[in-house]
């Protein structure tokens, strides 16, 4: 669906920015989904790797950019190629591992063979049935206009204009992985879990800023949780004050915003609320919020969410169909029992086994299908909790940020983005004219 003036203004049209309204052909349009694919998977830059998963010459790792599959492969020079896994010949994947390590990639069609860096570099019959007339060298494999690396995080653009990448995620996209990658010399732990929910993949990324639904949709595992991590005394009874000295530090926190739609959502540690022992202290108000801040729910548009030492892809499948991807950190330095803690408390946690995103992946679902109906699909979806009653703080204390993180400014301001990018007909467009985080929100 090419890009015109007249198509811009009505993606512009799928949003309410005064009242705050979302339409629901978001969640659930063919022509939509196959414009995003286009204007925002084809030209963003988008998380691929991390480093610590590829760390030799020769070792690669199968990504999916949009609904492209790309191999992100360690090159003899230890630079990083991300190749679009298709050969040029007719279209067949030139790897079938998920990650591994190679010295080329073989079609298993017709044997055309590609080295590190995608070049064409074995062509069977080149000289008897080709006649030597293929000119190789701009047959290669397809690849990434940019590839670059922030802390270990491997993104690439296959938009030449592009700008950088410390330029797109500006200070709110570097504070979100900061956040993570602070707790300590993190490592990534080996194997994804992936699994498929029917929903449009805007509505998990919608949630990782949504400090709302707890209370209800994950009623069942706060019940369990606040009484089996409830803090107990000498005699193993619960110790009450210490119970709800640990709840109150959700009840403060930050919501930080960011160019191109990247934002956090995170509370203040318990120290920073209730001058508790446990943890730093935090009680200076003049210093920097990332060190005042838990490690909370973060997304770099459009699709790459963190948390705690969690980090997901919400991979699009059609525009009803999301395939998450879940990775888990650990420090270097962890001892077999915290290594073993992380990985109960993904498992236990989210993931298809766990509590939260079970729960939550049945709202999206739900939500998705509620966004289809003839006569629901009329009316818009409603984003306004908040809406002029906060102000946005600019200082040298962090990226722009809103003091509470109850709130729907963050959902908000990422479907601003994403209409912005939609119908930005360039980069050069985008620049200009993006919308900024400031003043009363």
């Amino acid at each position: 669906m090419a890009m015109d003036v007249a198509l811009a203004e009505q993606i512009r049209g799928l949003i309410d920015v005064d009242q705050r309204l979302v339409d629901r052909k978001l969640f659930y349009d063919e022509d939509i989904y196959q414009l995003e694919m286009e204007q925002i998977f084809a030209r963003c830059w988008n998380f691929v790797a991390h480093e610590s998963q590829i760390p030799n010459p020769g070792d690669f790792f199968q990504t999916v950019i949009g609904e492209d599959r790309v191999l992100v492969v360690r090159d003899n020079e230890m630079g990083f190629q991300v190749l679009v896994n298709s050969c040029r010949h007719r279209g067949n994947a030139v790897c079938r591992a998920d990650e591994g390590h190679a010295t080329s990639f073989m079609c298993t069609y017709h044997g055309w063979t590609y080295d590190l860096k995608g070049a064409l570099v074995g062509v069977p019959g080149f000289k008897e049935v080709y006649h030597e007339e293929l000119d190789r060298e701009n047959w290669g494999l397809i690849k990434a206009a940019k590839v670059e690396s922030y802390r270990g995080f491997v993104f690439a653009t296959f938009d030449p204009e592009t700008p950088s990448l410390s330029e797109y995620l500006g200070d709110t996209g570097r504070m979100c992985i900061d956040v993570a990658m602070d707790q300590g010399d993190m490592t990534l732990i080996g194997g994804v879990v992936k699994y498929t929910i029917n929903c449009n993949w805007k509505f998990p990324t919608d949630n990782a800023w949504d400090q709302y639904h707890g209370p209800t949709t994950h009623a069942a595992p706060r019940i369990v949780d606040a009484y089996r991590n409830a803090p107990r005394d000498a005699t193993g009874q619960i110790d009450r004050k210490r119970q709800f000295d640990n709840a109150i530090r959700y009840k403060s926190g930050v919501t930080i915003m960011g160019a191109y739609g990247h934002g956090l959502t995170c509370s203040y540690t318990a120290s920073r609320i209730t001058g508790m022992e446990e943890g730093p202290d935090n009680s200076d108000e003049n210093s920097r919020i990332a060190d005042r801040i838990a490690p909370g729910t973060r997304n770099i548009f459009p699709n790459f969410f963190l948390i705690g030492t969690q980090l997901e892809l919400r991979v699009p499948k059609g525009p009803t169909k999301t395939e998450i991807w879940i990775w888990s950190f650990v420090d270097k330095n962890a001892s077999a029992e915290e290594y073993e803690k992380v990985r109960i408390r993904q498992i236990h946690g989210f993931g298809p086994a766990g509590f939260h995103e079970m729960e939550d992946g049945e709202n999206w679902d739900q939500s998705t299908i509620g966004c289809k109906g003839v006569i629901s699909s009329r009316y818009p979806l409603h984003y306004a909790m908040g809406r002029n009653h906060d102000e946005i703080i600019e200082d040298e204390l962090s990226p722009p940020r809103v003091e509470n993180f109850i709130n729907e400014h963050m959902q908000f301001w990422h479907y601003r983005a994403w209409t912005e990018m939609m119908a930005a007909q360039n980069w050069a467009e985008l620049r200009a004219n993006h919308s900024k985080p400031v003043g009363v929100i």
